[in-house]
């Protein structure tokens, strides 16, 4: 998710530049927020200027409590989060919109200020699961929310070696944005959500040999070889063909069709526009550009499919 913020000034009047895309608009509730609004759909288009009214509110409050689900104790320093289900009295399409996280109170206490809505309730923090719990506020209520209840995620063996079946030293990474390394025995634990399957990814620490494989909390351990990647270069222009120097280029990867994705390798381009990338052989990969406001992407393929890539950015 891209985030872009903007303050109003004394007439309420505010104003963003935005890349081309559909936005959610709306006044934060963050912290002790004292005007919120329900967030508004808009789709912005090359060239186009929107106008948008935000109808500012006082803020819902929601109050409730976290706890460990075998023991049932209050946990402290964890963290909430609310996504939008359904904005009420509202024709917006269903939205998945991510709050600020709760101000932490003692004992496992959160509170957090939100516009009128439904709205799923759940623990933010890296490592932690919860059942969902609904809350829904109108006109401003103070609503004491049931307790949400956590677990630690369950912990999958991972073992990295070589193209040579040696254990080896290397970098670690998931779709889920979790970052980490092996020791020296190529030997780590990972977390994995329960029920679910995550796409890993391995690489040697010069990110020239790298492994991808899919990981299930079920699993014991899970074994990754490292193979030699390939070379992906390119050159990224303007409309007019001139070099775009210090563009931001990303390569984002998945291992099947309907896989998770993710953002493996990141660049800026050179003088001259130019870009190089070593990446994994047995992955599926996009090439993505950004500048300012200006986006492009190309359609996703082998690796030996783009051999050296010509980028426009418009």
């Amino acid at each position: 998710p891209v985030k872009i913020r903007t303050v109003a000034d004394a007439n309420g009047q505010f104003h963003a530049r935005v890349p081309e895309w559909d936005w959610l608009v709306w006044l934060l509730p963050k912290g002790d927020a004292e005007w919120v609004s329900v967030p508004q759909v808009v789709q912005v288009r090359g060239g186009e200027v929107k106008t948008v009214l935000l109808q500012a509110q006082r803020p819902g409050i929601v109050r409730g409590w976290v706890a460990d689900a075998k023991t049932r104790f209050p946990l402290t320093r964890l963290f909430v989060f609310a996504r939008l289900v359904r904005p009420v009295l509202s024709s917006l399409p269903h939205a998945a919109i991510f709050s600020e996280v709760a101000q932490q109170l003692p004992e496992g206490a959160y509170e957090l200020r939100l516009p009128d809505g439904v709205w799923e309730l759940k623990v933010a923090d890296e490592g932690w699961e919860s059942e969902s719990i609904i809350a829904e506020l109108v006109e401003g209520a103070v609503l004491e929310a049931p307790w949400i209840f956590v677990r630690p995620f369950p912990t999958v063996k991972v073992f990295v070696t070589d193209e040579h079946g040696n254990p080896t030293k290397a970098l670690l990474v998931d779709n889920w944005g979790k970052i980490g390394e092996t020791d020296e025995r190529g030997f780590t634990q990972w977390q994995v959500p329960t029920d679910q399957t995550i796409i890993i990814a391995a690489s040697s620490p010069d990110k020239n040999f790298w492994s991808l494989k899919s990981l299930a909390a079920k699993q014991d351990e899970v074994k990754l070889k490292l193979r030699k990647g390939e070379k992906i270069s390119g050159i990224l222009v303007d409309v007019s063909g001139q070099p775009e120097t210090g563009a931001l280029v990303s390569v984002w990867v998945k291992f099947q069709q309907d896989s998770p994705e993710i953002c493996l390798l990141s660049q800026r381009t050179g003088k001259d526009g130019n870009f190089q990338f070593i990446v994994p052989v047995n992955a599926s990969m996009q090439l993505r550009a950004q500048k300012g406001t200006k986006l492009k992407q190309t359609d996703w393929g082998k690796p030996h499919s783009f051999g050296f890539v010509k980028l426009v950015l418009k």
